[in-house]
């Protein structure tokens, strides 16, 4: 197949970036041909993916919105994010033209976009959307933690969050073009989606690929360590927003010491739409790093004895994803999707308390031994379910079809 894509795509940015690279790799070595567009300077493609033969990256002209941010002269502010939308309608026009001239010159099967929502049908191709979530969710989630917000930061700063969100829906509605498809990562998501309107013969699940060779277990390992013998070792990485609960997880950790009080707490992340919630990560046994380079998670990952992610309305925690490849039992919320990847001596919590969350981290490490064989084990249904190959051969199955009945609705076997 020939296939166009648009999005989010790095190698070491982590989340549905790496993901997305792990696709397109995956997809160049079965012998497919993949066309990359992205803005000059924001999509940086790793040479893994620019020595496959099959894969042609084309550049879009860089905004001049994307050369601030860039430059570090422009903070990464709500006001920069409405900008960046502001100019979304000239840059969509300038994407639908280049891949139109690019399909003239070698027709596409289809064009994706990758972690976004489609903004444009170039040359009346199939179209799929692998979004990140429902966009709704969001609002909801900073509506759901408005007195931390106004606690954090002001009144005025909520306002002004919850207005980019409105703005950002309504414009985004109107910037939108149904996709033939849409592909979301857990069926929390496609029930989420299917109650905001979207069409449930048009949704289908398929997770972000793990890299399961870079993350899996390792010697470093402890053997048979339990919390039964020592106090357990608890990891949190991915984006501090308000949504993903941070506040939650330090409540539900000040529980865990009255039963180990030697436990620890790691959080690694940056902060996202409220810079301040940092100044709340802090208490006996915690520690907080903003960021480490993506070959390190592994290492933490060696050396945790639970990932815990306390995030409401989670698409597909790839955090998660990544810790049961390399055996590492989680907890995760009720509204998480990656619940549907997790091993059996995983626990989905009950409610968002910290008591209920608490109760099932003492749980998890209780009745989880931490051997290289053990979390061998405990990894098999991620290499099952989430390996490149599964992932992308699922992916395939679905493009193929929708591009089998693109071709039978207009009569020709290409566009």
């Amino acid at each position: 197949m020939r296939l166009a894509f648009f999005g989010w795509v790095d190698e070491d940015a982590g989340s549905v970036a790496s993901g997305n690279h792990v696709l397109l790799e995956t997809l160049l070595q079965m012998g497919h041909e993949v066309d990359l567009f992205g803005e000059d300077g924001f999509v940086d493609p790793s040479p893994r993916l620019q020595e496959q033969p099959g894969y042609t990256h084309r550049l879009l002209r860089q905004r001049a919105v994307t050369k601030l941010v860039r430059s570090g002269r422009a903070p990464r502010s709500v006001s920069m994010k409405i900008l960046n939308v502001l100019t979304l309608p000239l840059f969509t026009r300038r994407l639908r033209n280049l891949v139109e001239l690019c399909h003239r010159e070698k027709p596409y099967d289809v064009m994706v976009f990758l972690g976004l929502r489609a903004t444009c049908r170039p040359a009346a191709l199939p179209l799929v959307a692998w979004i990140q979530g429902v966009e709704v969710e969001e609002a909801r989630a900073l509506r759901r933690r408005r007195r931390l917000i106004i606690e954090l930061a002001s009144v005025p700063r909520y306002m002004l969050y919850s207005s980019y969100y409105t703005f950002d829906r309504l414009l985004g509605k109107a910037m939108t073009v149904e996709a033939d498809l849409t592909l979301c990562g857990s069926r929390w998501s496609l029930a989420s989606l299917v109650s905001s309107g979207h069409d449930p013969a048009k949704v289908a699940i398929v997770p972000y690929p793990i890299d399961v060779l870079r993350f899996a277990p390792n010697e470093e390992a402890s053997g048979g360590k339990s919390a039964s013998s020592v106090a357990p070792e608890i990891l949190h990485f991915g984006r501090c927003d308000p949504r993903k609960r941070v506040d939650l997880l330090l409540a539900a950790f000040q529980l865990v010491q009255c039963h180990y009080p030697g436990s620890r707490l790691t959080i690694v992340g940056r902060p996202g739409l409220l810079p301040g919630i940092v100044k709340i990560i802090r208490g006996p046994g915690v520690t907080y790093t903003p960021h480490v380079d993506r070959h390190e998670i592994p290492k933490l990952l060696a050396h945790a004895d639970l990932v815990v992610q306390t995030s409401e309305s989670e698409n597909f925690g790839s955090a998660v994803a990544e810790a049961l490849a390399c055996g590492v039992p989680v907890v995760v919320g009720p509204t998480n999707g990656t619940a549907d990847y997790i091993d059996p001596k995983s626990i989905v919590f009950s409610a968002y308390t910290p008591r209920a969350i608490c109760d099932a981290i003492l749980a998890v490490v209780d009745g989880s031994s931490n051997s290289v064989e053990a979390r061998v084990r405990r990894r098999e249904k991620v290499v099952d379910e989430l390996s490149p190959n599964a992932v992308t051969h699922r992916f395939l199955r679905l493009v193929e079809a929708l591009v089998s009945t693109a071709h039978q609705r207009t009569g020709n076997g290409k566009q």
